[in-house]
């Protein structure tokens, strides 16, 4: 099963959060930029090329070395299909433009790369059933700097990235409203109230910006190695505006209504590397990271009814909660140089994260009973995960005299264990059952690349990369269960084409 199986049967809200924390900077795909690391992989294997390769306190480079590329992105996310028909679609189009250059002078060497970034994510899916349809497209905007400077035995590195974007007059379209056949109080008090006061149509705005700030420091222990410090520090302000149409019986609540999310996510993660040189050919490096993520989203009224005599007929706090997540990971890297142009890389990391995440909620008011009770229901839940995760990879460059190949793989195991707790609390004697529930799953994760380069020229050169990936889960809570037998996930894909210029 490809990559978008890990989205299952979810809604378009799914899609929304995995936006969320999809980055824009453009240093390599979206999967291994943002989904990875949730999986306690970080940094463990590169882009190949390294066009888009982030600078890092351990990368070598010439002196004097510069260059132009323009860098043009399709990433084939997920597809899913029912009996042959598509029904979802997420991908990614983007074109990066980035300038690099170094210069030295005696024991002083700087470097600085800058990148220039326009991302387009859209997806369009509908529920298995007739239960909904919809669509998304942003478009995002970046632009990110980094700047190393060298001085004897000491480097330090800083980087900034700032990035926006925008998906405006999305649709999200609700073709069918359930209703019980046993429950008549149910449908009375809350099914049937839903579509008068949400309608068949809402509309959304999404929009995001983030700040991104790294920071970094080395320095040569020749001839026992190097040690190295770095931080990495992003915030993101993610918000949707919904709007939809209420056509219920009270007169103040009819028209157009809108509320909103508002959200801010917050990541830091410290790590502290030493590497050691084994000989003229054998290199060992290692590095143990921290990390820490927090959420907190908010959802309200936009708008305010009252009745004639000014008291307010609507709730103005739909929702709050907040989320926490920390983690620690490890990986050992080793690599070896062949004196016919050949370099091999492999490393092997282990990392651990635990997330919990607390909310709640409750519906506008749907209607009222007795022409003054207001009808209104409210939810609470709260979720706790853990996931601890193996990795390996090996990563092959090898270069003839104006051709170049890098391939790769890697593979990674995780458990997930998830804990969830939701109540609802009804009005007027209606009554939902609490949920407890523990979910364990097995997760294998691998990815495959090769990135073909050929230098056309003394400036100019070629490269392309593709990268395939795949995901295996299993429930081991019901080991034997199947997905349906008319549905196929596919996805995962990712082609990136360079065009560098040597300046």
């Amino acid at each position: 099963m490809a990559i978008g199986g890990i989205m299952g049967r979810r809604s378009i809200y799914l899609i929304l959060a995995f936006l969320a924390g999809m980055r824009g900077e453009g240093q390599g795909d979206s999967l291994s930029e943002s989904v990875l690391p949730l999986f306690n992989m970080v940094g463990v294997q590169d882009y190949g090329g390294g066009t888009l390769r982030s600078l890092d306190l351990w990368q070598e480079v010439e002196t004097g070395e510069r260059w132009l590329a323009f860098v043009r992105h399709r990433e084939d996310l997920y597809r899913k299909y029912l009996r042959g028909v598509r029904v979802a679609d997420l991908d990614k189009r983007a074109g990066t433009l980035v300038l690099f250059f170094s210069q030295g002078v005696k024991r002083q060497r700087q470097t600085a790369k800058l990148l220039f970034s326009r991302n387009v994510f859209e997806y369009g899916g509908r529920s298995r059933d007739r239960g909904w349809v919809g669509g998304l497209r942003t478009v995002d905007w970046s632009a990110r700097i980094e700047y190393v400077l060298e001085r004897g035995r000491y480097r330090a590195k800083v980087g900034v990235a700032r990035s926006r974007s925008r998906g405006r007059d999305q649709r999200f379209e609700l073709t069918e409203f359930h209703r019980s056949s046993t429950d008549q109080r149910m449908n009375e008090f809350f099914w049937d109230l839903l579509e008068p006061t949400f309608g068949e149509e809402i509309d959304y705005t999404w929009k995001d910006r983030s700040w991104e700030l790294e920071a970094g420091w080395r320095v040569d222990l020749a001839p026992r190695g190097q040690l190295g410090l770095t931080a990495h520090w992003r915030d993101q302000r993610p918000a949707v505006d919904v709007r939809y149409l209420n056509s219920g019986s009270r007169a103040e609540l009819r028209g157009l209504r809108r509320s909103d999310l508002r959200q801010a996510l917050s990541s830091w993660r410290y790590a502290l590397a030493y590497q050691r040189p084994l000989g003229p050919a054998w290199r060992l490096h290692g590095e143990w990271g921290y990390s820490r993520r927090e959420m907190h989203l908010r959802a309200q009224q936009q708008d305010r009814p009252q009745s004639a005599s000014g008291v307010l007929l609507d709730l103005v706090e739909l929702g709050n909660g907040w989320g926490d997540g920390k983690g620690v990971d490890g990986k050992i890297r080793g690599s070896w140089q062949s004196p016919a142009r050949l370099h091999i890389e492999a490393v092997l990391g282990w990392g651990r994260s635990t997330y919990q995440l607390r909310g709640e909620g409750s519906t506008p008011v749907l209607g009222f009973r007795l022409r003054t009770l207001p009808i209104s229901h409210q939810a609470d839940v709260d979720l706790v995960g853990e996931i601890a995760t193996w990795v390996g990879g090996v990563v092959a460059h090898k270069t003839w005299r104006r051709l170049r190949l890098d391939v790769g793989a890697l593979a990674a195991r995780s458990e997930l264990e998830v804990r969830t707790r939701a109540d609802a609390q009804m009005e007027f004697g209606l009554i939902v059952q609490p949920l407890h529930t523990v979910s364990r799953y097995r997760i294998g994760l691998y990815r495959f690349f090769a990135v073909p380069a050929v230098q056309l020229s003394d400036h100019f050169l070629v490269e392309y990369q593709v990268a395939q990936y795949l995901v295996d889960i299993t429930d081991r809570e019901r080991p034997g269960a199947q997905a349906e037998r008319d549905e196929e996930t596919r996805g995962g894909f990712v082609q990136i084409l360079t065009l560098k210029y040597k300046l």
